[in-house]
């Protein structure tokens, strides 16, 4: 009696149809299961993978999973869904916050269908937060040195804490005349990469400058860094540099040289 009732058991357990999440998080869960699928940043657009196998015990063969479909009766006011296509694998949703999405906790269901293999619907309840502090941005150089018309090179450190990809846009303001050059930098969820981003000055001077990483989803999510950029001219930046070695030139130019070196590092 006792091993009828374990084999019950076993076949109560294979029976029981499972929805294995692959990203943005891993999860295995029965129907009525709730996801929580951690944070995202307004506007950004969030992949759930789910993976075929459904551990259900089909006629023959286990039962796969032939399509996810967001219950849109479910998802907050504002959001969107592109449900996964028929039988693809792993099967892939996505789920697209309001651009003006306050803070806070949002909910939403879906549901994993099999058409052939018999394994009953399974509704898998979302958990999801709303939060615009998800970007991190780190500046490698707080002063640079440039020729005029030349590319000065800064470094910056760009972290997504968000559970969902996003391109963030790189910016600078500061410079005289308008800098409309810009820089996209597509970045996976939970993500951290080094991204260089060059500015020109056409004018010698000293400039204090803002650069600025925003959401491509939405201009809610955004994060400033200071730097400063000294450009001088060609000319100005060759006789400072006379001061940095020996100079093979005949005894009067020596002189003239030594002296165009001490001018320009008398700061």
């Amino acid at each position: 009696m006792k091993k009828f009732a374990f084999a019950l058991l076993l076949i109560a357990a294979f029976a029981a149809a499972r929805v294995t999440v692959l990203e943005p998080i891993q999860a295995s869960l029965d129907s009525d299961g709730v996801l929580d699928l951690g944070s995202i940043g307004p506007g950004q657009r969030l992949e759930i993978v789910v993976d075929r196998a459904s551990g259900f015990a089909g006629k023959e063969v286990e039962a796969l999973w032939d399509r996810i479909v967001v219950d849109a009766a479910t998802l907050p006011q504002g959001w969107s869904k592109e449900d996964a296509k028929l039988y693809e694998s792993p099967l892939r949703a996505f789920v697209s916050a309001a651009r003006d999405a306050k803070d806070g906790e949002y909910r939403f269901d879906f549901n994993a269908f099999d058409e052939y293999e018999g394994a009953p619907t399974s509704t898998i309840h979302c958990k999801v937060m709303v939060s615009k502090d998800l970007l991190e941005l780190g500046l490698g150089e707080t002063r640079l040195l440039a020729g005029v018309r030349k590319p000065a090179l800064f470094h910056f450190v760009l972290k997504n804490k968000s559970s969902a990809s996003d391109s963030f846009e790189l910016s600078a303001k500061g410079l005289p005349g308008e800098w409309k050059e810009t820089k996209t930098v597509f970045m996976p969820y939970r993500s951290q990469k080094i991204v260089t981003y060059s500015v020109v000055s056409q004018e010698a001077g000293e400039f204090d400058l803002e650069f600025t990483a925003k959401s491509i989803s939405s201009d809610a999510t955004n994060r400033a860094a200071k730097a400063r950029l000294t450009a001088q001219t060609d000319l100005y930046l060759d006789m400072q540099a006379t001061s940095h070695g020996i100079l093979l030139f005949p005894s009067v130019q020596q002189a003239v040289y030594a002296l165009f070196g001490l001018v320009t590092n008398l700061k």
